[in-house]
């Protein structure tokens, strides 16, 4: 099937609604090995409706629009040579290329005209460079602010469980490695927020049978993909994303209320801790200071936003270490541990540290002596595989993990969502 065909399917099923039409690009992306550029699929989804119904799969529709686009990408510079009979001024030409002027700016435009008044004929050129956004704290808190005051959380239709008897028991939730941005072939933003939520909801339905007093919630660990407007990681490495740092992060921030919302219909209690990660060690610590606001008159949801890196949770015999895992010295655990909670560390029973970091799961046991031992666990994650991960033939299994903790017992179950 052709482009044009494809397209002339979806405008007969949406009744010719080219808005709806638009908004399916990433569903042609996944249909066509090759597709075309996000503008030229606007245009031609324009084009094709511009007529009423089947007259527009006549090939004559096309000669009489008397419409040629020529397309030049170089780097962050758009140029589009344009040949019609009605595309006059740079706004005529901003429209019939459907630029989005949030990201590119004109910055050249020529005309050229010939013909007759009765036959008119004009050759426009455009040229059009990315715009670039300073990233500035005003324009940061200005969107936590706009976030957390107009956010009403949706209300999920799931069923509310009698907690008549809590246990002595609390649930862990890790959302690991999200890496809400990236741009892949199997990953974007709606698939990345749909599995998020998909993967809490199930680990919540499976451990409710232990009928928690609080879940904890983990959230950073690179829940972005990047961590400032030049889409790198907070030391700079480029990263490949799918859209402007604003909406990502206004996004993400929704996304990381609705997933507290969701915890709230299976506990009384429900506890967050931010684990900054080497891709948004900036932005986490943003998305923890709007939850706090977001949640400053809720008792019973605490949000965990200190600065330092490690966060920790001590809960009877346990006691439990998050870390994204990339920085510590290897064999350094225990003596940090002991140093950052001493008490903890010398009456609990079970100790464990959680990281993220390398996508993939692994289990190691540190013997301190006969009587302490750290188990570490480097949790997997769930996002799609970016070119760098493909080209190097990473394959591990995409999956989150809940933990359930006994006030006594220490850990007594591990429930495991898969893609």
């Amino acid at each position: 099937m052709k482009t044009k065909d494809w397209i002339i399917e979806k405008l007969k099923e949406n009744d010719f609604n080219s808005s709806k039409v638009y908004t399916m690009y990433n569903e042609y992306c996944r249909d066509f090995s090759t597709p075309c550029k996000e503008e030229s699929y606007k245009r031609q989804v324009r084009l094709y409706s511009s007529e009423n119904k089947l007259d527009i799969i006549e090939p004559v529709i096309i000669e009489q629009t008397k419409d040629s686009v020529k397309e030049e990408f170089n780097n962050d510079v758009y140029s589009a040579f344009v040949s019609s009979n009605w595309v006059k001024t740079p706004e005529d030409l901003i429209k019939h290329l459907n630029i989005d002027v949030n990201i590119w700016e004109l910055t050249k435009f020529t005309r050229n005209y010939w013909g007759s008044e009765t036959n008119p004929n004009f050759q426009v050129k455009g040229e059009f460079k990315k715009k670039k956004v300073e990233f500035n704290e005003k324009i940061v808190l200005e969107s936590i602010k706009k976030a957390v005051s107009e956010f009403v959380p949706k209300k999920i239709d799931v069923f509310k469980q009698q907690r008549i008897n809590t246990s002595e028991n609390v649930v862990e939730l890790d959302v690991v490695d999200l890496h809400y941005g990236q741009d892949s072939e199997d990953y974007s933003l709606d698939i990345a927020r749909d599995l998020a939520i998909k993967s809490v909801f199930n680990l919540c339905q499976q451990s409710a049978i232990y009928n928690p007093k609080k879940i904890l919630l983990v959230l950073g660990n690179d829940f972005f993909n990047v961590d400032n407007d030049k889409n790198t990681t907070h030391a700079g490495t480029p990263q490949q994303e799918c859209t402007r740092w604003q909406k990502t992060f206004e996004s993400g921030l929704f996304l990381c209320v609705a997933l507290v919302e969701l915890c709230r219909e299976f506990a009384d209690e429900v506890e967050v801790k931010i684990v900054p990660g080497n891709h948004d060690f900036t932005r986490m610590f943003y998305i923890g200071c709007a939850l706090k606001q977001r949640y400053i008159h809720t008792p019973e949801v605490e949000i965990d936003n200190s600065e330092m890196t490690r966060k920790y949770f001590a809960f009877g015999n346990n006691l439990i270490c998050f870390t994204h895992g990339d920085k510590e010295i290897k064999g350094k655990l225990p003596f940090i541990i002991s140093r950052e909670q001493p008490e903890a560390f010398a009456n609990v029973k079970f100790i464990e540290v959680h990281c993220g970091h390398l996508h993939s799961e692994k289990e190691t046991l540190i013997m301190c002596n006969e009587d302490v031992q750290i188990k570490t666990r480097v949790l997997p994650s769930l996002v799609g595989r970016g070119d760098w991960t493909s080209s190097k033939g990473y394959m591990s299994v995409r999956e989150s993990q809940a933990f359930v903790w006994n006030a006594e017992f220490g850990n007594i179950a591990i429930f495991k969502y898969h893609i």
